[in-house]
């Protein structure tokens, strides 16, 4: 009886092991280390630093990625040799994410600021704080995401950010954000999520309520191909539909969702998407 009572006990320990690692599989998201972002200029190193403040948010923001505090960044660059403001290249920003656990990280340039009360392409002169009338600022940067195990460069992105606002501050900030979500935007675009299981007809996916899917809505499945580099830098993801499905279950970091079209054996290499 004993024995009988043991082996139920060790099933059960077991069972609950593999499903809360399951669980936590599928509420798994990205670790991204946001690198302090370069600019062209010394004097528009603090409104890099404003970049690089809205690019984490924007992630955040997703529910898609867990970004790695700016205080754990700092110290890690400082072990590296590096400061906040100093630059950070592709090799130190993968050694410095791969040191803080993060998949991938993002590094990147300000390659223009500037505002209708200082219109010179490139460069907001002196302080850019100040009370001014319905400032329009412009903010470029050029992004890049590093795959940190591999090392490879897996997307490069340009974006602008043109918005208004009562100071010079708040214009900076909003075109900040602007291009931030931009960037995002650009980033994800039709992409809803990993597919993390299948079984039979049934497939689970790493996003949920929390990432804006909705219960019915139909996805498309589709498996990673090689990404594409087009002459002016930027890199493009192809994809292979399989099938579609529809989402059944909602959890806030999960879904489950049914094939309806198609069919699917195995969940590596394939995403959730959301048709055109």
């Amino acid at each position: 009886m004993k024995k009988h009572n043991a082996r139920y006990m060790v099933a059960l320990i077991t069972f609950l092991i593999a499903f809360t690692l399951s669980t936590v599989g599928l509420a798994a998201k990205k670790v991204v280390a946001v690198m302090p972002i370069q600019s062209i200029n010394s004097k528009l190193q603090p409104i890099a630093r404003i970049m690089g403040e809205q690019l984490a948010s924007a992630l955040f923001r997703s529910g898609r990625a867990t970004v790695i505090e700016r205080n754990q960044l700092q110290h890690a660059l400082k072990e590296a040799g590096f400061g906040m403001t100093g630059a950070v290249d592709q090799n130190t920003a993968i050694k410095t994410g791969k040191m803080l656990g993060a998949g991938y990280s993002l590094i990147g340039t300000l390659t223009r600021a500037d505002t209708n009360s200082n219109p010179i392409p490139g460069l907001i002169l002196g302080k850019f704080s100040g009370l001014a009338n319905n400032v329009q600022a412009h903010i470029g940067a050029n992004l890049r995401v590093i795959n940190n195990e591999t090392g490879e460069l897996i997307r490069v992105v340009d974006v602008e950010g043109h918005e208004t606002g009562k100071t010079v501050d708040d214009a900076v900030q909003n075109a900040c954000k602007e291009a931030a979500d931009k960037f995002l935007e650009e980033l994800l675009g039709s992409f809803v999520g990993v597919i993390v299981d299948v079984d039979g007809n049934r497939v689970y996916i790493d996003a949920g309520s929390a990432q804006g899917v909705r219960k019915g809505e139909k996805l498309e499945i589709a498996r990673e191909g090689q990404p594409i580099t087009l002459p002016n830098g930027k890199m493009i993801m192809k994809y292979k539909t399989l099938g579609l499905m529809k989402v059944v279950e909602l959890h806030e970091d999960y879904a489950i969702c049914e094939v309806y079209e198609g069919s699917i054996t195995s969940a590596q290499g394939a995403v959730a998407r959301r048709k055109k």
